[in-house]
């Protein structure tokens, strides 16, 4: 008996997680984006009883937002996505739903229907595709010094210094380009220079982020070791 406490003791706590989300948009003439606004809501479930529904967890996660991200003049929310994270552990479940949109500006003096704005070098803005340290996410907003990013994986949401940021273009470094591969050289314990091949993942302020192409092993570098 006392052996199968520990076997029925790790069956309950086995957990698998699943992912999936939808997007629903409303485009308005010479709008520009300002932020990402996000709202979210949780609930657990033993043996399929508690929390509430889909629909009312989609519904709190709005209202969330609207609380968290109220608009200014001129302001409206666009191109609304609802991401789903469901976890089971064996006799419990817990679903979390994240409600995120675009926070956009609405020019209404502008007489160019399809107007770019002009983004400056050095800077991330809303919905930047971004990796930070190895996982893929998207940025929230921008504050002085920090980025708020949504990672991908697990849908978390968190404030980080500006240069753990990489983005998956090349606005910071036009000299360089996403998938390109690079060749970097490596210190080796006899102080020989050694050199590999990576390709480029993403480009920070100051860094670059790349997979090595023998072990696949991400690694952030500094420009000046990189040869071509």
């Amino acid at each position: 008996m006392k052996k199968l406490i520990p076997l029925f003791t790790s069956f309950l706590l086995i957990s698998c997680s699943t992912y999936y989300g939808n997007l629903t948009g409303n485009t308005f003439t010479n709008q520009k984006i300002e932020a990402t606004a996000i709202g979210s809501s949780s609930a657990k479930y033993v043996l399929g009883i508690g929390g509430n529904n889909r629909s009312a967890l989609v519904l709190e996660a709005k209202k969330n937002l609207y609380e968290n991200f109220p608009l200014k003049q001129n302001q409206n929310y666009s191109n609304f996505s609802v991401d789903f994270k469901n976890s089971f552990y064996f006799l419990f479940a817990s679903q979390k739903v994240i409600v995120s949109a675009d926070i956009v500006t609405i020019n209404k003096g502008s007489n160019s229907q399809n107007e770019t704005p002009n983004l400056i070098q050095n800077q991330f803005y809303p919905n930047d595709a971004v990796y930070v340290y190895s996982k893929l996410g998207k940025v929230i907003s921008v504050d002085n010094n920090k980025v708020k990013v949504i990672t991908d994986n697990d849908l978390k949401i968190k404030d980080y210094n500006k240069n753990d940021v990489f983005l998956i273009n090349n606005r910071f470094q036009p000299e360089y380009e996403i998938n390109a591969t690079i060749t970097y050289k490596v210190e080796s314990s006899a102080y020989v220079p050694q050199y590999k091949n990576a390709k480029i993942l993403a480009i920070g302020l100051t860094k670059i982020l790349v997979e090595d192409q023998s072990d696949s092993k991400k690694a952030i570098l500094e420009r000046d070791i990189i040869t071509k």
